[in-house]
């Protein structure tokens, strides 16, 4: 029955954070009046759900066998089972305010959150993605990564005789507008009900970040600008690109080349991709630098960097510690120097959560060099953390004193108001 379908997906919501037990006649509602279904009984046999992807499937036979859904198309059934998510899914002031919250805790806190929640409401479909290929191959030119994307399902020639039929659009102007997000679709621009995106700032211009529906990688997140606007590639480009990564330091950014011959791209609208990935070309200047002079200090501490970005954190440290244990042997390191690789590796051990092992390494970097910004942002992020607000307003004032603009560390200052 359609009623223990609809009970079984707002179990599902629940169990995912998606709605709370306040949300849960709301929600059903929304179902009843999606399936035009005028009873209700709750079915108390019905305690757990199945996969996501099961449950729409149900849901969505029923609706073509009782002709709620006309077509049984691929698209057909994207645009519905969107739709059916989208009675479950939160407003975006919820999901913007969830983040901020963990963004508060950490940076990774917050991005770990937003992606189960993509994933979650079926935006990120992982029953598709688990059909892509992945793997690294060793070439003469070092390793490279290779995708191949099986998790786009192939159009149906009944969904391009309707999208050639459908009235032209020019709303939203692209598949990455902001105007995507709750957007209910049509034959020939995907359904968006279950999408929220995320408002950021880089270098002061609005931004919004988003994770990719095909994850070609891990947690392969898009950047794009508020305005529609075309891609260009200049000097601005490289100070948001660093600053996202100083916004999101477990993450990497890049931006595709603004010619016509790049594949796949979509060249009118401004955006980044980044994401929780270390690609083989990232590590190849450092593994470069090693094979030339092991004991490189840049080439030693880009690779525990890129460690940490993985989550490899245990190998992480390893190389940090090994670096400490030989600079009395291998090298004279400056003060500066020194003072980096203590907050390398608080930043490791803030990763693990170890929060008093990391305080006691940016103490010892405010010893060597107190001049570095990034010290007093992660100890005002630990204290913030610990709810130590005097201690962390007190940091984020001193690195704005430092440099960063106080733009930058605006939400943080506002989190440390009592």
């Amino acid at each position: 029955m359609i009623t223990d379908l609809i009970r079984e997906l707002v179990i599902y919501g629940k169990n995912n954070g998606l709605i709370c037990e306040a949300d849960e006649v709301y929600a059903t509602n929304r179902l009843l009046e999606l399936f035009d279904v005028m009873e209700y009984e709750e079915n108390p046999e019905i305690t757990e759900s199945r996969a996501v992807c099961e449950i729409l499937e149900d849901m969505m036979t029923y609706a073509h066998e009782n002709g709620i859904m006309k077509e049984d198309t691929i698209t057909a059934k994207d645009l519905f089972d969107t739709k059916i998510m989208g009675c479950i899914t939160p407003p975006p002031s919820v999901v913007r305010a969830e983040f901020a919250k963990r963004y508060a805790e950490s940076p990774k806190e917050a991005t770990n959150y937003y992606y189960q929640f993509s994933q979650a409401t079926n935006y990120i479909r992982k029953d598709r993605i688990a059909k892509d290929e992945k793997w690294v191959t060793d070439t003469e030119y070092g390793p490279i990564d290779i995708t191949i994307n099986l998790s786009k399902p192939e159009k149906d020639p009944r969904d391009i005789a309707k999208a050639g039929q459908a009235k032209k659009s020019g709303y939203p102007a692209c598949l990455l507008c902001k105007e995507n997000e709750g957007y209910a679709g049509h034959f020939s621009h995907p359904a968006r009900q279950n999408h929220r995106v995320i408002p950021i700032k880089l270098d002061g211009q609005n931004y919004y970040l988003q994770y990719s529906p095909y994850v070609y990688y891990n947690e392969h997140c898009i950047i794009f600008n508020e305005q529609h606007i075309p891609m260009k590639i200049d000097y601005a480009v490289f100070r948001k690109l660093l600053d996202f990564v100083r916004q999101y330091p477990h993450y990497m950014a890049g931006s595709n080349a603004d010619l016509p011959i790049v594949g796949g791209s979509i060249l009118s609208h401004d955006h980044f991709q980044g994401g929780g990935y270390v690609f083989a070309m990232a590590k190849a200047d450092y593994e470069r630098l090693l094979k030339v002079n092991p004991a490189s200090y840049n080439g030693r501490l880009g690779l525990a960097t890129l460690e940490q970005k993985e989550g490899k954190h245990e190998d992480a440290l390893r190389i940090l510690n090994n670096m400490f244990a030989a600079t009395g042997k291998d090298a004279q390191l400056s003060p500066s120097q020194y003072a980096m690789l203590y907050v390398a590796r608080a930043g490791v051990e803030k990763d693990l959560k170890h929060m008093d092992m990391a305080l006691v390494d940016l103490e010892e970097a405010i010893r060597l060099d107190s001049s570095q910004p990034d010290i007093y942002l992660m100890r005002g992020e630990i204290y913030l953390a610990q709810k130590k607000k005097d201690l962390a307003k007190r940091d984020f004032e001193k690195a704005i004193s430092l440099g960063v603009p106080q733009s930058d560390l605006r939400d943080l200052l506002k989190q440390t108001r009592k």
